[in-house]
């Protein structure tokens, strides 16, 4: 219900808001579809387009996972069991 009210307002104080917003789904789904406002933006906007595709292309979950993995390797253990060959 917020999300919607809050589309409207965007809607009518942005007015490529429509725009925008396809941009930047098509960038993280990475379907390659454009309306063709990329020359008209900033940098910024380029480089964070840029970095919605490379996140739609790995995937947000590895992502975050990534960043928030902690690889210890003292705490590999040798195993225990005497097996036989």
């Amino acid at each position: 219900m917020y999300i919607i009210k809050l589309i409207r307002i965007l809607n009518q104080l942005i007015p490529n808001f429509k725009t925008a917003i396809f941009e930047v789904i098509s960038a993280l789904s990475t379907v390659g579809l454009t309306c063709g406002i990329t020359p008209t933006l900033c940098i910024a906007s380029k480089i964070l387009l840029s970095i919605l595709m490379f996140a739609g292309r790995v995937g947000v979950i590895t992502i975050i996972y990534s960043l928030n993995y902690h690889n210890d390797l003292n705490s590999a253990k040798k195993p225990t069991i005497d097996l036989m060959v």
